[in-house]
């Protein structure tokens, strides 16, 4: 006896072509926040890393110059003590330097920019930079004359992409060098550069201690952040 075989069902074209349109708007709608947050956290483990960079190689160097907890008998610090001006002080602050980090690249290198460029947009050596768009952070004449990397002393660029700009000296009560500032922008010349997005503002203190700033770039340091630096009320003072 030959027994009757059951009729498969199977989905029509159109069912397809309607199952497949809402996985598209549904993907539509959330790979923006999946990419956003995706990006969010690609930027917080940077300034992690950023943040412990700093904070390994003043510690090493103060290790190495046998003076555990005295930043000011560096001589990156004495820098700031023994030259003013942006020529005199980033000279000494690229010698010094190289000692601490492991640098690509610096503002010493009059093609800085240029090879910066370069990297954000994977230009070859023939494109001028005055040809291009570039985010005003790196920018020699800047359409942003604000913008907070052009006060640094000293760029440079790091082997994991993230730059790092020697800022302004810290002066104690009395007028001396207590530390000094330094900027960190942890995905290079990508943008947004923004405060506290990818760009922040670190202190470090006479004992080597490295404290996120970012508050004063935006305007909304409170005592307890000063007291963080100082341990007490001083104001904060370029060279």
């Amino acid at each position: 006896m030959i027994k009757r075989m059951k009729k498969l069902k199977g989905f029509t074209l159109a069912e397809v072509l309607i199952t497949l349109g809402i996985i598209g708007v549904v993907a539509a709608m959330t790979l923006p926040t999946l990419i956003s947050n995706y990006q969010k956290v690609a930027l917080e483990t940077a300034y992690k890393k950023g943040m412990s960079v700093i904070a390994n190689a003043i510690q090493l160097a103060m290790a190495k110059n046998e003076t555990p907890g005295d930043l000011l008998s560096l001589p990156i610090a004495q820098c700031y003590d023994k030259y003013i001006g942006i020529d005199r002080l980033g000279r000494c602050l690229a010698e010094e330097n190289k000692a601490l980090f492991s640098v690509m690249m610096d503002t010493q290198n009059t093609d800085f920019y240029n090879q910066l460029k370069d990297i954000k947009y994977n230009l070859d050596n023939t494109s001028s930079i005055s040809n291009i768009f570039f985010p005003p952070a790196y920018a020699i004449i800047s359409v942003d004359p604000t913008h907070v990397f052009q006060t640094a002393y000293l760029s440079f660029l790091t082997p994991d992409g993230i730059i790092y700009g020697y800022h302004n000296s810290l002066l104690d009560e009395n007028n001396e060098l207590f530390g000094f500032t330094m900027l960190m922008d942890v995905n290079g010349p990508k943008n947004p550069n923004k405060a506290n997005v990818d760009l922040y503002l670190l202190a470090i203190n006479k004992r080597g201690k490295v404290v996120d700033m970012t508050c004063e770039m935006i305007g909304t340091c409170t005592e307890d952040d000063y007291e963080r630096v100082y341990e007490m009320d001083i104001e904060t003072q370029g060279n």
